[in-house]
């Protein structure tokens, strides 16, 4: 006969085994990479959900984004469509392609205008909200291809849920040359609850071209903004 409190120890610990979240302390995470059942991302690491957890990290929990980690997806433009473009980014008044002569990485984005104005460059917006004011920040790498007085400026974007822009921000205009020069932003915004893009236009000709690479848009936990 099998003991009874055998028996109990035995249900005791499977109840006890599926309840148990597993342990993701100090598992990488993202805005498109989130922590599993009661873990929060916070600075870019799983951090265990108990009773010490402060407001802040209450904010986080319902989609505050974290501090000093990449929010963008496909920053480095290494993810590429079927069709040839780029993931997650869309290009207003021009035409984008990947090209292998990136700053890091196997791919930079190639840019030129389609039209009259200048050319853009736009992240999809990314999943979250500001809950507390805050400070984002923003940098993007730029290089003349072709052509002469080429020029590149980030801004940074709160967009309404239905993809309308509330508030942007405006950049550092940084002239290119033929090597890959920095640009960035800063945007110091109230708890509005919108979502953040960020925005790269440059200033490429009819007959010029202008190359992008390694985006960045994060929260910091500066004041001020510190680009590594």
């Amino acid at each position: 006969m099998v003991n009874r409190a055998f028996l109990l120890a035995i249900a005791v610990c499977a109840l006890a085994c599926q309840l148990l979240p597993l342990d993701e302390t100090g598992k990488r995470c993202a805005p498109q990479r989130p922590c599993g059942r009661d873990f929060l991302c916070v600075d870019g690491l799983c951090q265990f959900r108990d009773d010490s957890t402060d407001a802040g990290l209450d904010a986080l929990d319902a989609g505050e984004y974290p501090l000093d980690v990449n929010l963008l997806a496909n920053p480095g433009f290494e993810t590429l469509l079927q069709d040839g473009g780029l993931s997650s980014w869309l290009t207003p008044a021009a035409r984008v392609w990947p090209t292998s002569s990136s700053r890091t990485g196997q791919y930079a984005a190639g840019l030129v205008r389609t039209g009259t104005q200048s050319a853009k460059l736009v992240s999809v917006p990314v999943p979250g909200f500001i809950v507390f004011p805050t400070l984002l920040c923003a940098r993007a790498w730029g290089r003349r291809n072709s052509g002469a007085g080429v020029w590149i400026r980030p801004f940074i974007r709160l967009v309404l849920l239905d993809g309308g822009l509330e508030s942007s921000s405006g950049g550092d205009l940084v002239q290119l040359d033929g090597g890959w020069n920095p640009s960035s932003d800063s945007f110091s915004v109230p708890a509005t609850g919108r979502a953040v893009q960020v925005l790269i236009e440059s200033s490429v000709g009819a007959d010029a071209s202008v190359l992008i690479d390694d985006v960045e848009l994060f929260r910091t936990s500066g004041p001020p903004c510190r680009f590594d």
